[in-house]
């Protein structure tokens, strides 16, 4: 097949995304991806969460330099229990 052929499938079009939004970590059901370059200026070093599906637009959380984990949005709704030991993984990782 060629090049072209293979770089236009679905499949390519999900690794791109993929690779846009690396997942770093599964833990409670969730899915914890970093991002890069979201944003002009870029922000903070952050991870969004996830139940299913990452997106850009999921929970954000952002990471300080001394490794605290702060909550950015909640957009994945996620609970506040969970939310709670999600920060906690975070700040232990």
């Amino acid at each position: 097949m060629e090049l072209n052929k293979v770089l236009n499938t679905l499949e390519v079009k999900d690794i791109k995304e993929d690779l846009q939004m690396p997942q770093i970590f599964k833990f409670g059901g969730y899915i914890i991806s970093f991002w890069s370059n979201e944003n002009k200026p870029t922000e903070s070093v952050h991870v969004h969460i996830a139940k299913h599906n990452p997106r850009a637009n999921s929970t954000k959380i952002w990471i300080t330099k001394r490794g605290k984990a702060l909550i950015c949005n909640n957009n994945s709704q996620i609970s506040a229990k969970d939310l709670r030991k999600l920060l906690a993984f975070i700040e232990a990782n």
